[in-house]
């Protein structure tokens, strides 16, 4: 229809040119108008398409290319996610341990020092420093509480018990009362364990 319509305007301006006479400007109706357009944009649609094929090949191809790739490329992005959260939870993991290893350490050191300075356990797992100097500095400090703040005579009226903790074991008064003391922080310590530490500074 296009066609008998360009056509028709062709022949009318051969037509009008060969014989020299003025011919009237030929009005086209609205349909004609749109299928001329029509046609004009499919030639030039196939044109256009016929230029990319030759210059980049199938579209079709193309795109199911770029899907392809960004699918490739989502896959790589979640694997490298799970490869971060995993390499994130090795590294918690070792920084657990390693804070394991030095309570260890530091547990192990506290232990060291109270049996050097003569402490019970118990009284070794309350010493309070980060380094050797700071647990023996602490150490020193639980002896001198431990140790009367001045000599005495052994109480001489004090009995003969069964030898548990009421016996007294030939402590004064006051030393009794640094051990009742004691007894909050540990409750292990005895009259006798602290005689016993007593004897070992005199």
């Amino acid at each position: 229809m296009a066609d008998e319509a360009q056509d028709q305007v062709n022949d009318t301006l051969s037509t009008g040119q060969a014989t020299g006479e003025q011919a009237a400007p030929r009005t086209f109706t609205q349909q004609e108008l749109d299928a001329i357009i029509r046609d004009r944009l499919a030639q030039e649609r196939e044109r256009q398409q016929r230029k990319l094929t030759e210059q980049y090949g199938n579209l079709d191809e193309l795109k199911a290319r770029a899907t392809k790739y960004a699918e490739v490329e989502q896959a790589q992005m979640s694997e490298t996610d799970k490869l971060r959260k995993q390499l994130e939870d090795a590294q918690r993991v070792a920084q657990e341990r390693e804070q394991k290893a030095r309570e260890a350490e530091l547990t192990a050191l506290r232990l060291e020092v109270g049996q050097l300075k003569g402490l019970t356990p118990a009284l070794a797992k309350r010493l309070v420093g980060a380094t050797r100097e700071e647990l023996e500095a602490d150490a020193d400090m639980v002896l001198a509480d431990l140790k009367p703040s001045k000599p005495t005579a052994p109480n001489l009226n004090a009995t003969a018990g069964g030898g548990d903790d009421k016996s007294g074991h030939g402590l004064t008064p006051e030393e009794r009362a640094i051990v009742d003391r004691m007894r909050k922080v540990d409750p292990s310590l005895t009259y006798e364990k602290y005689a016993a530490a007593k004897a070992k500074l005199d």
